[in-house]
């Protein structure tokens, strides 16, 4: 059974993490979370997963082995906290 992985942020460095990750037959990329929808969408359509904007709904709806937090280092600190409480 793969490992169910989240994205928060689809940006850039998402984008080589999802690119790796991609090739492994031991994950499946199951959602991806982005402010900028459009963005989200994007990289699902390469790699899977079903696209978020809200990341309180993401953790909500999906079944997750682990979380990248792919933000800006200033948005980092609050998503870690919600997610280490759920």
């Amino acid at each position: 059974m793969p490992l169910r992985i989240g994205f928060v942020g689809a940006g850039g460095i998402a984008g080589a993490h999802l690119k790796t990750l991609s090739q492994r037959q031991d994950v499946e990329i199951a959602a991806l979370c982005d402010v900028a929808e459009a963005r989200a969408r994007e990289k699902a359509e390469q790699y899977g997963g079903v696209v978020y904007t809200d990341f309180a709904a993401m953790l909500d709806n999906e079944d997750l082995g682990t979380l990248f937090v792919c933000t800006p280092p200033f948005a980092h600190g609050d998503l870690e906290l919600a997610a280490i409480e759920r």
